[in-house]
């Protein structure tokens, strides 16, 4: 009860917060989706052109930061990015086409602190949770000559990861620009399941689950906010 007053009175003895919106460039680990990659490769009657396996790719983010303390912040953020893998094999007498699209909707909780030279610099260290909604479709197209018959099917999963952040803060009055990095690491990858049918989802030929692994560096530059001030 002590402490929880305590952490009350430090919140209202210092309101500032901080609203932040970024544009970044993430990469991604997704051994899994690479090797199942490689399975649909071999079901081409010839070898096809490996156009993409999920390759880094632009991200975009917003988070808040409350400080309960001149030094402490506690937060949220929400984070989106994709990336994807295609085959392609093209001819004369038709085409071939396999495509995976992976989207990636991450909400999130963090906790640090910060490190003021003076009024016009910060620098900060955190520890960020994330929630991960992961959104694949397969989509497969063939093509002879005329006639082109094309399928799609969806699968989604739920992850959980960590992902320790360093940020440089560049402050002009309230406004700042913000320099942050860091590396996603999943600690939970969950099945990708058949939409609308969570009896159903992906494996390989070898009968492994197919997972969605975000894991990867985080870099990200944008727009900072100071709201309130100390009292």
């Amino acid at each position: 009860m002590i402490r929880a007053l305590f952490f009350l009175i430090s919140i209202s003895a210092f309101s500032q917060s901080q609203v932040s919106i970024s544009v970044g460039y993430s990469g991604f680990a997704m051994s899994s989706l690479k090797n199942f990659q490689s399975e649909l490769e071999k079901q081409f009657l010839i070898k096809p052109k490996i156009i993409n396996s999920f390759p880094s790719y632009y991200s975009f983010g917003a988070k808040y930061l409350q400080f309960f303390q001149p030094t402490y912040f506690i937060g949220g953020q929400f984070y989106f990015t994709n990336t994807g893998g295609r085959l392609s094999y093209s001819d004369y007498s038709g085409e071939q086409l396999a495509d995976q699209l992976l989207r990636n909707i991450s909400i999130g909780a963090n906790i640090g602190k910060s490190f003021k030279s003076n009024e016009k610099f910060e620098f900060q260290l955190s520890l960020r949770l994330y929630y991960t909604n992961t959104n694949l479709d397969l989509t497969f197209k063939n093509r002879i000559g005329l006639v082109e018959d094309v399928e799609s099917i969806g699968f989604s999963s739920s992850n959980l990861a960590l992902e320790p952040n360093a940020a440089f803060v560049k402050w002009f009055g309230v406004f700042g620009i913000r320099l942050d990095g860091g590396y996603n690491i999943s600690v939970l990858n969950g099945k990708l399941y058949l939409k609308n049918d969570n009896n159903v989802y992906l494996i390989t030929g070898g009968n492994s689950e197919v997972v969605s692994d975000w894991s990867g560096y985080r870099v990200n530059l944008g727009v900072t906010c100071r709201l309130g001030v100390e009292k």
